[in-house]
């Protein structure tokens, strides 16, 4: 049985109990379990697990971030968005690691599901632009990073797209370094 369907009946059965809990005249008890049923319709249609990936990764520990993405062990199964960001994910884990071409698979998979952020979808076609940067092809980099200037709406990466305008300026043999 799918998961999601286990924790919508889960967060029904926890709503239902907290209506019982109204009629029967425990209120106290009624608006507690009332919050723990709006937390269980969160993890309905949030990942847990991909929560504590994204906050791995913002504090920058890259191997527990990993260890999180594995136990995610079928992606389809989550929601469209989540398996999207499940993508982004193991792209920006693995792009420290793995080959580009894995890496380039991981981004535009993520992209072709639908990243909800503008943010992200920059962040994911501006690692696809460095990418093609360093396979040698400099016009899918300059098409990727118009893109990207195009989604960075707050100027947040625009040091790396600096970056990568400098070394498609310098010619091909340049390579770039990750940070």
């Amino acid at each position: 049985m799918d998961t999601r369907i286990v924790k919508a009946l889960i967060a029904l059965l926890i709503l239902v109990w907290a209506v019982l809990q109204f009629v029967d005249g425990n209120i106290w008890s009624g608006i507690f379990i009332t919050l723990l049923a709006a937390v269980a319709t969160l993890f309905v249609f949030r990942s847990i697990r991909l929560l504590v990936t994204f906050y791995y990764l913002r504090s920058q520990k890259l191997d527990k971030a990993k260890n999180w993405l594995a136990r995610i062990r079928r992606p389809e199964k989550l929601w469209k968005k989540q398996e999207a960001y499940y993508y982004y994910l193991m792209g920006l884990v693995y792009s420290q690691e793995e080959g580009l071409s894995q890496t380039e698979k991981y981004f535009k998979r993520a992209l072709a599901l639908g990243l909800r952020m503008s943010y992200d979808k920059a962040v994911a076609k501006l690692n696809l632009a460095m990418i093609a940067m360093s396979k040698g092809r400099p016009r899918e980099a300059q098409t990727l990073i118009a893109e990207v200037k195009k989604l960075d709406t707050k100027n947040l990466l625009r040091n790396e797209i600096k970056m990568v305008n400098d070394a498609l300026k310098k010619g091909p043999q340049v390579t770039l370094k990750r940070r």
